[in-house]
């Protein structure tokens, strides 16, 4: 009984009032036979020519998601698409919502879109992080009712997904512990993703038209009273739904349960919510909660507290105040006063299997005793057949009898506003970004100019893009996630930015298809060891200040060139010392460093160190000697070099491509003498030779690599 009204329903109109299930959501981490009789693939199939069939995850109606591996990123994602190439256009539209719904939404705890289009000819898909973990609802199954920390901790930031999708206009309209998961890999940080939005409402837009007032949507067990009327909902019926679940979470049982689903929607109409500790009996919980769930489960929409916002911060509140009083740890007789039900305990054990079915059977013979009267049954089934049919969930939808092509130029349905990654007519990627729209920051082509930010532009998927983003954006964390997926090749950021581990972890790591990271005079409070997997090019930290780590521990990480102005002769030393012998090294920018000469002699140990960039760095003659040691050496850069005569016969032993050199201003050096040796020299040499240094980044021996390079 339960576990029906559980699950996503819609009431069929007509002589047939049974209720009909919608395809339950398949979370990531569970397989089933991928042999299943009518699936589109099979384990080994490459879907669009980049996602190789791993494995069967489970199907809803008309859909079925998988396990796949990216072959290029070679990372595991979950690829939903349809069972059928033949899709009726109404399908076609809310798959294309679902999608646009996931894709607007870049926030920590939302399962991630990857990337959208149309594969086996007229089949759509989109590919989404694969979650490990497993829901709430399972966790409640197995294990009983949660600790009161941990389920604040997970519904925090569950408010905090729900708050970021009612801001961008989206309500979620199906909210319960199943499309809660949980991810418990680092115990002491308990991760919380929202899952399945594919009954989710756009507030505004094109999407809007294709839900109509009178539709019923969601599970029986949470759905708002407005919603089981098929009444207009908005984000306060997300907010009942998540009061629902959260007392589940509490309770091993939602706050009303009929015998049938007739009665439980009643029940939600007509019934006051009971407290926690009714339920729970032996239990204690704090009065604000009690008080919170209260305003969450109001009838009227209009008397629910008034947003998601609100919700978190409460939740945030009764948490802090459970932390000072001891972790939920039992209390002392100074806190008793702030909870409600018997003082003995902080929370009983969960239930045996046997007493959770005797604590059921005593729900139900207690419902049956406090029916509502059958007057008002009928007129709520009455109003369920009245409002119609509810649209599907994830891929149900009725195939109309006419059949329409899906269009195959996908380029406008683009989910981030103002920048979008797709394909041309002939198959090739394109990064198209919308300057007037766009206001995360100036972009443009790595070596060249930023754009001036108006005006509509394509860039091949190929392009070498430079992303630096305003003060504004790299500060709201919700904003971050929405260029997580362009292909960036390098994010660039102002001078001066404080730069949180946060941001490092949840942000930089997220980017991919980034090769370069910029960070100059700015403050480091994280760890950027957490790039370990992504493939870099550059990084580069110039000048900036380190909170949680030491250069020495930047530099372990494999990345083709590093920048490290302005470390002391003690870190530069130990930086080159950890270097040594990298085969993947291919340049270093070390400007305004007082490099030791023993230093120096170890940077011949770097097999394919071609371009070296050492500005302001005191290099005089001797120090020249053991540079000029380093045979792979080719591009040198010297700004204020202490050299003397005899400096262009050192050069002379070198085979540079590229000498940039502004000689310092000693009493002792003949200037125009020496300059003068030095172009005749790189004449004779075919070296290039300029004479005034612009201080630019050089990427000449890192900027046409292929991305698969892998070396030691």
């Amino acid at each position: 009984m339960k576990e029906d009204q559980q699950k996503s329903q819609f009431f069929k109109p007509g002589s047939d009032t049974l209720p009909v299930a919608l395809g339950d959501s398949p979370q990531g981490g569970r397989s089933r036979t991928i042999e299943k009789a009518g699936l589109p693939f099979k384990r080994g199939d490459v879907i669009d020519g980049k996602f190789e069939v791993i494995d069967f995850l489970g199907e809803g109606g008309m859909g079925a998601v998988y396990r796949v591996k990216h072959l290029t990123l070679g990372k595991e994602l979950a690829l939903k698409t349809f069972r059928s190439n033949q899709i009726d256009q109404e399908a076609w539209l809310r798959f294309q919502r679902e999608a646009q719904s996931i894709g607007r939404l870049q926030h920590e705890n939302i399962i991630r879109i990857y990337d959208f289009g149309i594969s086996d000819g007229n089949r759509p898909y989109y590919a989404m992080e694969l979650l490990h973990g497993e829901d709430l609802a399972e966790k409640l199954k197995k294990e009983g009712a949660f600790q009161l920390k941990l389920t604040l901790q997970v519904f925090i930031q569950t408010c905090s997904a729900l708050e970021h999708a009612h801001k961008a206009g989206v309500v979620h309209r199906d909210i319960k512990p199943a499309n809660i998961h949980l991810d418990l890999t680092d115990p002491k940080r308990p991760v919380a993703r929202l899952v399945d939005f594919g009954i989710a409402k756009l507030a505004s837009g094109e999407s809007q038209r294709l839900t109509s007032v009178g539709l019923v949507f969601g599970s029986p067990l949470y759905m708002s009273p407005e919603q089981a009327m098929g009444k207009e909902i908005d984000a306060r019926s997300d907010i009942y739904s998540l009061g629902c679940a959260l007392f589940e979470c509490l309770t091993e049982k939602p706050p009303f349960l009929g015998e049938n689903i007739v009665e439980t929607l009643t029940k939600h109409q007509c019934e006051e919510p009971p407290t926690l500790s009714a339920i729970d009996i032996g239990s204690r919980y704090p009065q604000r909660l009690e008080g919170l769930l209260k305003r969450m489960l109001e009838k009227d929409a209009a008397m629910r507290i008034a947003s998601m916002t609100e919700v978190r911060k409460e939740l945030e509140a009764i948490y802090q105040s459970l932390l000072a009083t001891g972790q939920g740890q039992t209390m002392t007789s100074k806190t008793i006063g702030e909870f409600s039900g018997s003082t003995t305990g902080v929370r009983k054990p969960a239930l045996s299997h046997r007493a959770d079915q005797e604590g059921e059977q005593e729900t139900k013979i207690k419902s049956k005793k406090n029916a509502v009267p059958a007057a008002v049954l009928m007129i709520v089934a009455t109003g369920l057949l009245l409002v119609g049919t509810i649209s599907f969930s994830g891929f149900m939808s009725k195939p109309s009898s006419t059949i329409q092509k899906i269009p195959t130029n996908i380029s406008d349905l683009a989910i981030i506003p103002g920048a979008s990654l797709t394909r041309d007519k002939n198959g090739n990627k394109i990064i198209r970004i919308n300057f007037n729209a766009f206001d995360c920051g100036r972009i443009g082509l790595v070596g060249g100019r930023l754009h001036p930010s108006s005006g509509l532009e394509e860039y091949p998927g190929s392009a070498k893009l430079l992303f630096q983003p305003t003060h504004d954006f790299i500060n709201d964390e919700s904003k971050w996630f929405t260029v997580a997926d362009i292909p960036f090749w390098e994010v660039r950021f102002l001078e001066g930015e404080n730069v949180t581990n946060k941001m490092i972890r949840e942000g930089l790591v997220s980017m991919t298809e980034s090769r370069s990271f910029v960070i100059r005079k700015g403050v480091i409070d994280g760890y950027l060891t957490k790039l370990r997997e992504n493939k870099l090019f550059n990084l580069d930290i110039g000048h900036s200040k380190l909170t949680k780590e030491n250069p020495v521990d930047v530099v372990t990480l494999k990345s083709h060139r590093f920048a490290l102005d302005g470390l002391s002769p003690a870190e530069m030393d130990e930086c080159i010392d950890a270097l040594q012998g990298r085969k993947r090294i291919l340049a270093l920018r070390l400007d305004d460093c007082d490099i030791k000469l023993s230093t120096l002699k170890k940077l011949s140990s770097m097999p394919n160190l071609a371009t070296l960039e050492l500005r302001n760095c005191n290099i005089d003659n001797s120090k020249l000697e053991e540079l000029s040691k380093i045979g792979s050496l080719r591009r040198l850069h010297l700004g204020k070099a202490k050299l003397t005569s005899g400096a262009a016969e050192i050069i002379r032993k070198m085979s540079l491509n590229l000498l940039t050199i502004e000689l310092g201003e000693e009493e002792n050096v003949k200037e125009d003498k020496l300059q003068e040796e030095l172009s005749q020299i790189c004449k004779e040499k075919g070296i290039k030779l300029e004479s005034k240094d612009d201080g630019k980044d050089d990427y000449t021996d890192i900027i046409a690599l292929p991305v698969t390079i892998h070396e030691n």
